[in-house]
């Protein structure tokens, strides 16, 4: 009989083995929803390695034993479960992750080779068929994983050229309307129609009729249930297709294609007339969906293989396999248990505990696939083509959650930093900021910004006496002339900070929570989250200078800002630590201060009150015009290959309205590539 503390030794590692590759999974799947690569690589290198060695090492201690009593043929049996299961979960930790070499999967096809040679051994006829089932059904998703992969893989490339050269030719109707889509023959899905078609030349590539455009999305009968005018009122079914249809267009962006659409007239009123028209409540919860979803399908198509997955429709042959391998493990649960009455309860638990986990992941792999974006797609277009169950498709629709973004937007006051103040100072503005509650409509994605004027010089759209452009300037930027953008933030960063400490000193309340103030000017609250989001964005470099000219230029005025508030333990201490020198300069006097950061910021925060006062409604209301201005400069100007890496994690609102800006036909004067990561993003690339 074989002894117990090899027998021990084995049951440890089968269940060291089995919580590596939930580790491996959860990093793997979930995790760059969550967090940035920078984070998780190291972590999932590490594992991914400890995984194959305690894969390969466990499959090593399972010897088969040299006598033929019950007990040992009862271990034997064990050892053979064991080796199947842990094999196949070897494979099953990818999900959501493409198959980036060869050698991964040669891998993972010798282990799979390795556990059959066990197979090989003398087993009973009850777990046999189980057994040989699951590794069968192991060794095909192999196998058809990677061929099916690597095709997609090269037809991905080829489609994001078709799209290309389908904008170019077919986007040409002046009289598009946004709001019946009429004239917006945007793909969907089916361009592998025209790449399949030999005679392509000799017809328009949208009279296919297999490609499905967001023009006959929009074109079905009123009557129809799911997504006529009275079933889909408010357009949230047919805006999935919408946001597909925009995806497809913006990963573009990625590659260096053209946009040839970007000048025509229809594209910009595509934003402005349909995306952001306003909702009941006078929001824009269209446009928050629409990009939601957006960047959801560009999320997947660059840190998942959900592009791959679907590139030929609903993945009817990967949710069969897993179902055929949920099938068998129940069945093997149930077939260890008659069996192992002889051998210790440990291993019989241990063994319904592996089994489990291989259920569970199996059937959230299925839920992954089939309770995804990618598969409202799918029901849509299949709807258009074979009229579909009406209310399951309603079912599955409102399972399916419509994005990750909470649409809170992350806050940075460089005046308030922990280093600045005691116990009991006042926060001048919340880490996070409700994009909902805090920012009201003329600062949120307003349509009348969407315009040239106010991307092009926010400056003078937002201090131009009397609004006008051609008008005289009410103030002059100090931060015009310098160069880079992340100190033109933190220049205007301190002077709305500065200007918000005055309007709490002059409360009569003498409240010590700026957002506590009894009452205060309408525009104040979205001021207040806009400066601080874009202070947020220098710390995270993701501006339109270079990140290491961004992280030094921060480093520098922060260490300047700590020098010069260094023992400030309230806000009045702050402000009358930086303004005399300020004001003297900004009545005409010596302008020592305006050669640092922080003192043109306070320098400008002076001559802002000087001109308009800390009470007078028309500051706050300019503030609110100058920084959403600004944020929309900056969204639209910061490299494509920036806001790939930022679409890691929870989201931003800057990666939002670079969409949106985008698909208005705003492109920004910067170069845009993947090549062009800045050294800064390179561990997250």
């Amino acid at each position: 009989m074989a002894s117990s503390s090899a027998m021990s030794s084995v049951e440890a590692m089968v269940i060291l083995t089995t919580l590596l590759q939930l580790a491996r999974f959860a990093a793997g799947s979930m995790g760059p929803r969550f967090s940035s690569r920078r984070l998780l690589i190291p972590g999932v290198r590490l594992l991914q390695v400890m995984n194959h060695n305690s894969v390969t090492y466990t499959l090593g201690l399972m010897r088969p034993p040299s006598s033929s009593s019950d007990d040992d043929q009862t271990w034997n049996d064990l050892f053979q479960v064991w080796a199947v299961l842990i094999v196949t979960m070897q494979d099953s930790v990818h999900i959501g992750r493409p198959y980036r070499t060869q050698r991964m999967t040669l891998i993972d096809l010798l282990s799979s080779l390795w556990s059959a040679n066990l197979l090989r051994e003398q087993t009973r006829l009850r777990l046999k068929v189980p057994l040989w089932l699951i590794w069968s059904v192991h060794a095909s998703r192999i196998v058809c994983y990677y061929v099916s992969s690597h095709r997609a893989a090269k037809a991905s490339c080829d489609k994001i050229k078709l799209v290309s050269d389908y904008m170019t030719a077919s986007h040409d109707d002046d009289d598009a309307c946004p709001r019946t889509m009429r004239g917006y023959r945007y793909i969907v899905t089916g361009e592998e129609s025209i790449l399949d078609d030999h005679d392509a030349n000799a017809r328009p590539p949208h009279d296919h009729e297999e490609l499905v455009t967001v023009e006959k999305v929009w074109e079905q009968q009123a009557h129809d249930r799911l997504l006529g005018s009275a079933a889909d009122g408010d357009s949230r079914f047919k805006d999935v297709c919408l946001s597909f249809a925009l995806y497809k267009l913006q990963r573009r962006r990625f590659f260096n294609f053209p946009i040839a659409e970007a000048t025509h007239p229809a594209t910009r009123r595509l934003v402005s007339g349909a995306i952001l028209e306003e909702g009941p409540d006078g929001g824009y919860d269209r446009a928050l969906r629409v990009t939601e979803a957006e960047l959801s399908f560009l999320h997947d198509f660059l840190y998942s293989n959900r592009d791959w997955v679907f590139s030929a429709g609903f993945p009817w042959v990967r949710l069969l396999l897993s179902l055929l391998m949920t099938v068998a493990a129940s069945y093997l649960f149930h077939a260890v248990g008659d069996i192992t009455a002889a051998i210790p309860r440990r291993g019989v638990f241990v063994t319904h505990c592996v089994i489990a986990v291989v259920v569970c992941r199996e059937l959230m792999e299925v839920g992954v696939y089939a309770l995804s974006q990618w598969t409202k797609v799918a029901i849509v277009c299949h709807h258009l083509r074979r009229l579909l169950v009406e209310k399951v498709a309603r079912i599955v629709f409102s399972i399916i959650s419509t994005g990750r973004w909470d649409q809170r937007i992350r806050q940075y006051n460089l005046l308030m930093m922990p280093g600045n103040r005691v116990a009991g100072g006042w926060p001048v503005g919340p880490e996070r900021c409700d994009i909902r509650a805090s920012i009201p409509r003329r600062a949120k994605l307003d349509s009348e910004a969407v315009n040239n004027r106010l991307l092009s010089d926010y400056f003078r759209n937002a201090f131009a006496a009397g609004g006008d452009q051609g008008s005289s300037l009410l103030v002059e930027d100090p931060a015009g002339e310098l160069d880079g953008e992340s100190h033109k933030i933190l220049v205007w960063h301190i002077a709305t900070g500065l200007c918000q400490i005055k309007l709490l000193l002059e409360d009569k309340a003498g409240a010590g929570d700026l957002y506590a103030l009894p009452a205060t000017p309408p525009h104040y609250a979205a001021v207040a989250c806009l400066s601080n989001y874009c202070a947020y964005l220098v710390t995270q470099k993701l501006v339109p200078d270079n990140g290491l000219v961004a992280e030094e230029v921060f480093d520098d005025v922060r260490e300047e800002a700590y020098t010069a508030l260094r023992g400030c333990s309230t806000v009045r201490e702050i402000r009358d630590r930086l303004v005399p020198a300020a004001a003297a300069a900004a009545h005409g006097g010596a302008a020592a201060s305006t050669t640092t950061i922080v003192g043109m910021g306070a320098q400008l925060s002076e001559k802002l009150l000087l001109a308009y006062g800390c009470r007078d409604d028309h500051l706050w209301e300019r503030l609110a015009r100058f920084w959403a201005g600004f944020l929309l400069h900056l969204s639209a100007s910061t490299r494509a290959a920036k806001h790939e890496i930022h679409l890691q994690g929870r989201g931003e609102l800057t990666t939002h309205l670079w969409v949106l800006l985008s698909h208005a036909g705003f492109l920004g004067k910067t170069s845009h590539g993947q090549q062009l990561l800045d050294p800064v993003d390179l561990d997250d690339a």
